[in-house]
């Protein structure tokens, strides 16, 4: 049997992020014959018991080793595999038996993800208001339900004796026509360009003459900068990096709209990559910061008033 400060000294070195060198065999030496003196003391340590994945506690995404005991999740350490989480790290080619035995450092935020996992109060189904406003009271919903509602909206809470329709995403999706979409963006750029207030207004009623068909998916036909309603759906997030950024363009190029963050603010004609719109909601009257278009270079993409990315269906 191991003594007590064998244990803790073996435990001090398998948990280190700071191996170094020779070191690191040195270490795999010494576990092996701890291992030896007592077989099975410690099963976390067992590759058998320890998924190899990536945190996402925060952005940054550190690869990570899951020690599971009994099918639970147990503690989370650094991959040894990875140079986030141990340097100088293991080689690649290090067999799991031997890397098993190794662990990099990992934050407390990151470690805390057991928290995470297993927090009772995690939301792992769908939820619906079941009653008024403020009221508390939610119920499950199936997944398949929830986008059907969010995307159809209709009378969705007649049974709580609430008989409004509330709209769908596919109300808000108006204008669907990227010939139409890269029309209107031509005839609002010459609004813009456009200094005197009275030929402004008469761009104005030529643009409603020329889109006559399809003012009804306009947020404001007497002001068309604002672009149509689809750039009412705001997406809004917090920290989206990566893969994940990915995921959204899907859905914010679907839906041909403009908000897929509070910062280009609800009603803005869609500047691709713009930055900033903390000032007033621009009008052909006060056409704001955005009235001429930034010198090239500034966006991410093309000055685009309306939606560019649009899909039939």
């Amino acid at each position: 049997m191991l003594s007590r400060r064998e244990l803790i000294k073996l435990g001090v070195l398998s948990g280190s992020g700071v191996l170094l060198g020779e070191k690191a065999q040195e270490l795999f030496g010494q576990v092996k014959a701890a291992e030896a003196k007592s077989p099975g003391f410690y099963p976390l340590n067992d590759p058998e018991n320890q998924i190899y994945s990536v945190c996402l506690q925060c952005n940054t995404g550190c690869p990570i080793k899951v020690k599971v005991y009994e099918g639970v999740a147990a503690k989370i350490d650094g991959s040894p595999y990875a140079p986030w989480t141990l340097y100088p790290h293991l080689p690649l080619s290090t067999p799991l038996e031997e890397a098993a035995k190794v662990d990099g450092a990992l934050c407390p935020k990151g470690q805390a993800g057991l928290q995470t996992v297993y927090d009772p109060y995690r939301i792992r189904k769908v939820l619906k208001r079941a009653g008024p406003r403020g009221s508390g009271k939610w119920k499950e919903i199936p997944f398949e339900q929830a986008v059907r509602e969010i995307a159809e909206g209709g009378k969705l809470f007649a049974e709580i004796g609430d008989d409004r329709d509330y709209p769908g995403l596919k109300e808000v999706w108006a204008l669907r026509d990227p010939k139409v979409m890269k029309a209107m963006k031509a005839r609002v750029e010459a609004i813009w360009k456009e200094k005197d207030p009275a030929k402004k207004r008469a761009l104005v009623e030529s643009f409603k003459e020329e889109f006559k068909e399809y003012l009804h998916t306009l947020i404001d036909p007497d002001h068309p900068d604002l672009g149509p309603k689809n750039n009412q759906a705001v997406f809004a997030y917090g920290r989206l990096k990566a893969g994940r950024t990915q995921n959204l363009h899907l859905f914010t190029a679907g839906m041909s709209m403009l908000g897929d963050h509070l910062k280009r603010a609800t009603g803005f004609p869609s500047y691709e990559g713009c930055h900033e719109t903390s000032s007033p909601i621009p009008t052909l009257d006060h056409p704001g910061p955005h009235a001429n278009p930034p010198p090239a270079g500034i966006l991410e993409g093309p000055v685009v008033p309306f939606p560019h990315r649009s899909r039939q269906g």
